[in-house]
């Protein structure tokens, strides 16, 4: 078990199970140790199922050696993010001490289809408190601290979904499940460097997930490579979800010029994949549409959080926030507006429309993840990012219930990895995965300093 396997992909780990050297039992161990030892170090892990997670690894084991595989994911470990439900003995805490109102203890959908797939449930990875639904203007609003990024423990690791994206790229764990509202998935993937993908909106089940918004949140997961992630999600999905569909053989991508305010290293990086793309797909330069995007988004998002957030203020779990901001629920605990509701929703509609129509002359839009680096961990977030903490078209793709597949692009500031997502139009997932490989090929693969001395791009 060496610290290449940490970082393996999952061929490479099936064929380390398959040819007998490794069982899934070591593997487990060798990840669960990981875990253990570097991501609570990062603050990423919340709670391990050590009894249970070897119990399925022998298990796996046991049908291995018999010819009974049920899937391609059989003895591979994973995690997911502590908003996603799971059976004792693992507690769902959404990022804070103990909600005064305990979750279900069971196991969500995804969690249920990835455990009948034969894949070896681990533990929970860390959240911002109550999904960073709430204002906090500090990266320490959660209940296991600030979580650290692995190629720079001084800087954070962004957005709610903290420890997947820290966990995956520390080599603690293969690949893990992470949700997302507003860029919860793409950003600390972009951040950390690693892949995430947020799939179609309706793709996967959220049910036994805490959700904020159930008209725009999704599950998807942060991996290592984009075939990784297109495997998971294959396991996740509905029926007849993200297929492999018929690729053309060569792609025309549209490309977004990254914020004007992105950092000068940003733009040098989507530069540099741009010329680089260009060798061997058709790279067009676009501008996204001018549509009330923004407003209708915060509008949809706002109005669908405060029912999911009402019990927690009720029950007095807001005021217990590490957070001072959001203790009295802010904005959430506002009246609900449901004319503004329906209003936001039909022009969403309208949008989508326009947008589709726009989005089908491509197939992909590549643009920066984020327009910075990822920030230092004792920073405000106001005084980093101000008002664009992200790239306008993840709010588009938040929005419109759109697919996007974030991959590592270079390197930024202090080292710390820069992001480049491809979005493209619903049950496109196939297609991304395709056109970030081909990306990805032409890019160098990055290991974070916390394996290694310096920063490897081997």
């Amino acid at each position: 078990m060496t610290e290449d396997l940490a970082f393996a992909d999952l061929p490479t780990l099936r064929q380390a199970l398959n040819g007998g050297g490794v069982s899934s039992r070591k593997l487990t161990e060798f990840f669960l140790d990981r875990l253990d030892r570097i991501g609570r170090r990062l603050n990423a892990v919340v709670n391990l199922d050590v009894a249970g997670a070897l119990q399925a690894a022998e298990e796996s084991d046991r049908r291995r050696a018999a010819g009974l595989l049920r899937s391609a994911l059989d003895g591979i470990p994973f995690a997911v993010k502590d908003n996603i439900f799971t059976a004792h003995p693992l507690p769902t805490l959404l990022g804070v001490k103990a909600p005064n109102t305990p979750m279900p203890s069971i196991d969500a959908e995804v969690v249920r289809l990835l455990k009948e797939a034969g894949a070896v449930l681990l533990g929970k990875l860390a959240l911002m408190e109550l999904l960073a639904m709430l204002p906090f203007d500090r990266f320490d609003t959660s209940a296991t601290g600030a979580c650290r990024n692995p190629f720079d423990s001084e800087a954070w690791t962004g957005d709610s979904s903290t420890g997947p994206a820290a966990a995956v790229a520390a080599g603690c764990v293969p690949f893990a499940l992470a949700t997302e509202t507003h860029g919860s998935i793409v950003q600390p993937a972009g951040f950390c460097g690693v892949v995430g993908l947020r799939p179609t909106h309706g793709a996967v089940s959220l049910d036994g997930t805490f959700i904020v918004s159930p008209s725009l949140d999704r599950i998807g997961p942060i991996t290592r490579t984009p075939e990784d992630a297109v495997a998971v999600l294959r396991v996740i999905c509905s029926p007849g979800a993200a297929d492999s569909s018929t690729l053309p053989g060569r792609f025309r991508i549209g490309v977004l010029a990254p914020s004007a305010g992105a950092d000068p290293e940003v733009k040098r990086n989507m530069r540099t994949l741009s010329e680089r793309l260009a060798r061997v797909a058709d790279v067009v330069p676009t501008e996204l549409p001018d549509l009330p995007v923004p407003a209708c988004f915060r509008t949809v998002m706002v109005e669908e959080a405060r029912a999911a957030f009402a019990p927690l203020i009720a029950d007095g779990t807001v005021a217990s926030l590490v957070s001072p901001d959001a203790r009295t629920g802010d904005y959430l605990a506002e009246p609900s507006n449901g004319d503004a509701l329906a209003e936001a929703l039909e022009e969403r509609g309208r949008m989508a429309a326009a947008f589709a129509l726009w989005l089908g002359s491509y197939d992909a839009i590549l643009a920066a993840t984020n327009p910075r680096v990822a920030p230092p961990i004792d920073a405000s977030f106001s005084e980093w990012f101000g008002d664009a903490d992200h790239e306008p078209v993840t709010t588009f793709g938040a929005l419109l219930g759109l697919p996007a597949l974030t991959i590592p692009c270079g390197l930024g500031a202090e080292l710390r990895p820069v992001g480049a997502q491809f979005v493209g139009a619903h049950g496109s997932e196939a297609t991304l995965a395709a056109v970030a490989a081909l990306a990805a090929s032409v890019l160098p693969r990055l290991r974070p300093p916390l394996a290694h001395s310096t920063v490897s791009t081997a």
